[in-house]
């Protein structure tokens, strides 16, 4: 393993100043006890840097995930249709951390159990991952009898790695 990586490296640099320093076999054993003290305070501060790393990482990852709200609201609207299909009584949006970018939830109203689909779909096709939801007839408004939950996660884009530029192959003289 890597422990005895780090011993036969160590090894070697004993054996290297022995050979060229013409140190005592005592000194020898100090210098490697030096050195290998010395290895082992980096091994200890990269092993501690990596819990501080990954404390930055996520919270530079929950700071990125901060959002124009009222672009995001803008997002919203663009994908409902006109209030004379059906409308929201209540609307709310939830910024998220991880994977999901914002969570919306909302009640609303509608004419016809399709226009409730035609709305799922539009959220889906526009990146939304949406719950399927069964609407319920209800007296409460007769011009809009159909009423629904809507829950529905924004993901968080993926950033792609930077693809390198592929070079043109080199002609070779013949």
């Amino acid at each position: 393993g890597a422990e005895t990586g780090f011993f036969e490296v160590a090894a070697e640099i004993e054996r290297g100043l022995a050979r060229f320093t013409g140190l005592s076999a005592l000194k020898q054993r100090i210098a490697f006890i030096k050195l290998a003290n010395q290895i082992a305070g980096h091994k200890a501060d990269v092993t501690n840097g990596k819990d501080d790393l990954a404390a930055a990482k996520a919270i530079t990852f929950w700071s990125e995930g901060d959002q124009d709200q009222l672009a995001v609201w803008d997002q919203i609207h663009q994908q409902l249709p006109g209030t004379d299909r059906l409308y929201f009584t209540e609307l709310k949006s939830q910024p998220l951390s991880g994977a999901k970018l914002l969570k919306v939830t909302g009640t609303a109203r509608a004419r016809d159990p399709d226009d409730v689909d035609d709305l799922l779909q539009k959220l889906a096709d526009a990146g939304w991952q949406v719950k399927p939801i069964s609407p319920i007839n209800s007296k409460k408004d007769p011009d809009y009898p159909w009423q629904f939950t809507v829950e529905a996660d924004l993901p968080r884009p993926v950033e792609e790695p930077p693809t390198e530029a592929k070079s043109a192959p080199v002609a070779t003289p013949t």
